[in-house]
């Protein structure tokens, strides 16, 4: 199977993702003056569920990546 490139909406999709995740895990890591919406879910703070959405935003980024250049036209 040859190697098809994905298409644009993929990469751009993948990219916001991916940026949205980096933003994340850099507000919960280093406290940014910015005021997000307190989310608290049990026992987990604030800072803990951005990280968590945070990484979970990243891998979504890299599957869509893989996705998109697994299955052509995606």
């Amino acid at each position: 199977m040859s190697y098809s490139p994905p298409k644009k909406a993929t990469i751009f999709f993948s990219f916001l993702f991916l940026a949205l995740g980096i933003f994340l895990i850099y507000y919960s890591l280093f406290g940014l003056s910015i005021t997000l919406p307190a989310l608290t879910f049990g026992t987990y703070t604030s800072e803990q569920v951005y990280g968590m959405l945070g990484l979970g935003s990243v891998f979504l980024s890299w599957l869509l990546l893989i996705l998109g250049v697994k299955f052509r036209g995606m």
